[in-house]
């Protein structure tokens, strides 16, 4: 987990919100665009027993995806962004939230470079911070419907990270695509027997072909 975990209540949005995140009210704008972006790859789930989605931020898609799913296990390593994300999630009890983060190798600690927004953190060879990893397969699910992922550039590693569940659940997959992954992702997911579904923003929903 990544420090701070200072967190301050929002009146004006009834949440809680983290200290570290230096454009709070930008923050909140641009996520309130963006929160529907995974009803689509809801909408192509055929079951809606366990979702895994990562980042989980502070709350705002576990939330979403929880009025659908049985279960929603959330990742989220900066520690700000977990503390409030447990909190705002505490009412519902379909919502696992955890502080690891998803990759290829589970025990792995890799190193997280900041940002000005809580929700940017990402890893990266010149982080001075360190986040501990766990993968998608470590939890052997066996009803594993959807696979969220919006984890800044490191989609494609926990994927990886999740071979055995993806082969084993066919789940429908929503990454985010930017950078590298615009292409990176989607003949990683080609690969793996998925086709593009429908394209929302810069996140990209993939169902098996």
């Amino acid at each position: 987990m990544i420090p701070s975990s200072d967190v301050f209540w929002r009146d004006d949005v009834k949440m809680w919100w983290p200290m570290a995140d230096q454009n709070p009210v930008t923050a909140y704008a641009y996520v309130m665009k963006r929160v529907a972006d995974s009803d689509p790859a809801v909408m192509a789930c055929k079951r809606r027993r366990t979702c895994v989605q990562a980042g989980g931020y502070i709350g705002f898609w576990p939330l979403r995806l929880a009025a659908a799913f049985e279960r929603v296990l959330t990742f989220e390593v900066m520690e700000g962004c977990l503390e409030a994300c447990r909190r705002n999630c505490a009412a519902l009890p379909n919502i696992e939230v955890s502080g690891l983060g998803l990759g290829a190798v589970d025990g792995e600690t890799l190193p997280i470079r900041p940002s000005a927004s809580a929700g940017g953190w990402r890893v990266h060879p010149e982080g001075q911070l360190v986040a501990q990893m766990t993968t998608i397969d470590t939890m052997a699910l066996t009803d594993c419907d959807l696979i969220v992922l919006d984890i800044e550039g490191h989609e494609i590693e926990a994927l990886k990270g999740a071979a055995e569940t993806i082969a084993r659940c066919k789940p429908v997959i929503h990454v985010e695509e930017r950078g590298e992954n615009l292409k990176a992702l989607p003949a990683y997911l080609r690969g793996l027997g998925y086709r593009q579904h429908v394209r929302i923003h810069a996140d990209t929903v993939y169902v098996p072909a």
